[in-house]
């Protein structure tokens, strides 16, 4: 029988004939995560949990992730055209705030055509606070919510990652979702079913699971482009369902059984 290292070595090495092709065949990843999933009870002790040698497993697993090309599941672009305030407040407040997040990855404003190739990974608070600071200098009452993992701030699930910041703003009498970072949750590097149940990687992105149902699929489009939608109790469950189906982790579905991808909830 291996020991640890000798399974991490093992384990490490069938990645190989994958090194050359993920970027063309990004697929190639669903039989990294399979390999995973079959050696990791080897890497596995009572004692210490997955130590050092599954450790060296997962940072290989995460260097195949980022050599996969930046490709979105949805094709729904960011409307990056100019808008004015006084055509619709709501347009202009994500163009501006398209903007001003375009000009901290240091995008030039003559090309802002770039902002569409990028993931936005982890720039939710960033954007969100730029949303609230353009609202704040328009007058309108704008709050920024914090989605804490598993919709539990004390249970430090996914290790106390996991977070997404969206801002609701109130105009005209009416509630609005503003989301100028959603475009991370559709990444093709992190939407595959198959990262469900790998130790210590967190499930599936929202998107994948949003693309799933009709009426959760017309939320995402919507947003991704417009960056806003009408805050109505439809798009809210909606909205939340991506988020609450992607915290669920391998031990849910090996429990329930459960692969409706859906939620019993109501908003």
């Amino acid at each position: 029988m291996l020991n640890q290292w000798q399974s991490s070595t093992f384990c490490r090495s069938k990645f190989e004939k994958y090194k050359e092709s993920i970027s063309a065949n990004p697929d190639d990843i669903k039989e990294i995560y399979k390999i995973v999933k079959e050696e990791a009870p080897n890497l596995y002790t009572e004692s210490v949990g997955f130590d050092l040698p599954y450790r060296y497993v997962e940072r290989d697993v995460l260097r195949y992730e980022l050599d996969m090309p930046k490709l979105f599941i949805c094709p729904s672009d960011p409307d990056l055209t100019p808008k004015n305030k006084n055509d619709n407040m709501l347009d202009y407040i994500v163009y501006k705030a398209r903007c001003a997040l375009a000009s901290k990855l240091n995008i030039p404003s003559d090309k802002l055509y770039l902002f569409k190739e990028q993931e936005l990974t982890n720039k939710c608070h960033i954007v969100s606070n730029i949303v609230k600071k353009i609202c704040d200098e328009e007058k309108i009452i704008c709050k920024t919510i914090m989605i804490s993992p598993g919709f539990d701030e004390d249970s430090r699930l996914c290790d106390g990652y996991g977070w997404h910041y969206f801002n609701i703003i109130y105009l005209d009498n009416k509630a609005f979702l503003i989301d100028c970072s959603y475009r991370q949750f559709f990444t093709r590097r992190q939407s595959n079913l198959e990262r469900i149940g790998v130790p210590l990687f967190q499930s599936a992105k929202p998107g994948v699971f949003m693309l799933m149902d009709e009426k959760r699929k017309k939320v995402a489009e919507t947003i991704l482009k417009k960056g806003w939608i009408i805050l109505t109790n439809d798009a809210l469950k909606n909205y939340l369902d991506g988020f609450a189906i992607s915290y669920r982790n391998g031990l849910y579905y090996e429990e329930t059984n459960d692969f409706s991808f859906t939620t019993k909830y109501t908003a």
